[in-house]
């Protein structure tokens, strides 16, 4: 009995061994995996942190943390990640992470990460840094479900990564980069004329009238005879804007900058035809890798400004002047933004602040003479290229039989200009209003072609807005002078 025990306290004995010298055996391993990996330290260096800023991290949130830490000071950002997100990490220096899980890696560059919980990012002293961090569902798509009824049917789209990435340092440029020489005319002067004695009878107010007039038919090598009125002077264009955001998409779609078919055929018609503004709002933030939202830091609000500049300097680099087309147009309902608030208040600020009561506000403005030149492009094939000047035609052709619009509530034609000419007319349109002005941009051409010319008026006071019959009384006038012979 006695050797039964002694061989048993023995085994005992042999097992205690074999685990102990199996934890040795795994502490040593982990030893050398710490000493051999650089990326691993001691979690609790990350906790010693100068200064904390907490962020909470949401679907479709893009930040840029920005700036510079000083002598002898660890900066921390404490990153909230809810449940089924995941967000990218890009930092341009060595930054510390802490993990849910408490483990630290030391990251520079890009990493995906998915574990829910609570990261802390250490920045220690003396280093400049520039760090995106970008949230995103996990089942990867970049767009969320808008719960507006109308949206979810038929706005909300599937982007990739890739699609998302807009490299400033590569900025793209509209193609046609030398303007149209158009040729002052004593004929179309003469017409120009009479719409200024049409509206100075009408009582509006003519010092805010714009108007642009090209004959497309003219005999001139190099194109085309042009009259004017205050053409150069920077005017609201309320959803003129959305001609200019159409070409820039189709521009990224040719340059590859944006996988062709990102934004719907729906979508486009909602912003051309029915010149919705949340189709506009979902088109601008997709072409510039922004997003409206909450008002951001003055070191991040001037990077976020520079991805919205990007669609002026597309046309500004090929020689548009007094252009500003980077500020969405309101109300936005998906939004919840019957006003700018937030950043895209902030870009209204020359100084980029967050102010009660606007100084002055930044809005968008155009010329009459950068439209007409644009629907010149569009309608000699100069623009993108011939596959997408036709897409863009499609988008801007209106049908003027009344039937066709009539009893549709804010159509493009009663009111503007299409109002005004026979209904067999070919029109290819943009307009835009408010309830402080009225414009519209036309390319017209009768039904055997003799005519065929492009009108652009922009009428910036609430008196133009008002009287719905100037537009469509001036394109008859225009229509009957530009046929008449």
């Amino acid at each position: 009995m006695r050797k039964k025990q002694l061989t048993k306290h023995k085994y005992k004995e042999k097992l205690i061994y074999i685990f102990s010298l199996a934890l040795i055996t795994l502490t040593i391993s982990r030893l050398i995996f710490i000493a051999k990996d650089s990326n691993y330290v001691e979690a609790n260096q990350s906790k010693q942190c100068d200064r904390t800023e907490q962020l909470n991290l949401t679907e479709q949130k893009k930040q840029l943390l920005q700036g510079s830490t000083n002598n002898n000071q660890t900066l921390c950002y404490q990153l909230s990640l809810q449940s089924e997100l995941q967000f990218i990490i890009d930092s341009n220096t060595k930054v510390k992470l802490q993990s849910p899980d408490n483990k630290v890696s030391v990251l520079q560059g890009k990493k995906d990460l998915v574990q829910q919980g609570e990261y802390l990012l250490v920045i220690d002293s003396n280093h400049n840094y520039e760090i995106n961090i970008n949230t995103k569902a996990i089942n990867n798509s970049l767009v969320k479900n808008i719960e507006n009824s109308k949206l979810s049917k038929t706005k909300t789209e599937q982007f990739t990564a890739s699609s998302q990435e807009n490299n400033l340092s590569r900025q793209l440029i509209y193609n046609q980069t030398i303007p149209p020489r158009f040729k002052p005319d004593k004929k179309l002067q003469n017409i120009v004329d009479n719409i200024i004695a049409i509206a100075k009878q009408r009582g509006l107010k003519t010092d805010k009238l714009s108007i642009s007039l090209v004959d497309l038919n003219s005999n001139k090598s190099d194109c085309c005879t042009y009259a004017s009125f205050a053409d150069n002077h920077p005017r609201y264009p309320a959803s003129v804007v959305k001609l200019f955001w159409m070409v820039i998409l189709f521009g990224q779609y040719e340059a590859n900058q944006l996988k062709p078919g990102t934004i719907s055929e729906k979508t486009l018609i909602d912003l051309i035809q029915d010149s919705d503004n949340e189709a506009g709002s979902l088109i601008l933030d997709t072409m510039t890798n922004t997003e409206s939202g909450s008002a951001l830091p003055l070191e991040t609000i001037k990077a976020w400004r520079a991805k919205r500049d990007s669609v002026n300097l597309f046309f500004e680099k090929a020689g548009y002047t007094n252009i500003n087309i980077s500020q969405k147009t309101f109300p936005i309902p998906y939004l919840k933004m019957n006003l700018p608030t937030g950043r895209d208040k902030q870009l209204r600020d020359k100084d980029l602040k967050l102010r009660e009561q606007e100084i002055n506000p930044i809005r968008n403005y155009l010329t009459t003479y950068s439209v007409a030149r644009l629907l010149y492009e569009i309608d000699s094939n100069q623009s993108i290229s011939s596959f997408y000047n036709n897409e863009m035609k499609k988008l801007l052709k209106r049908d003027l039989n009344q039937a066709a619009w009539k009893n549709k509530p804010f159509n493009a034609i009663e009111g503007f200009l299409g109002e005004g000419l026979p209904p067999d007319t070919n029109f290819y349109s943009k307009m835009g209003w408010t309830f402080s002005n009225r414009n519209d941009a036309a390319i017209i051409v009768n039904p055997d072609g003799k005519a065929h010319y492009i009108l652009v008026i922009f009428g910036d006071d609430k008196s133009f807005y008002e009287d719905k019959k100037f537009l469509p009384k001036v394109s008859e006038l225009v229509y009957q002078q530009m046929t008449k012979d």
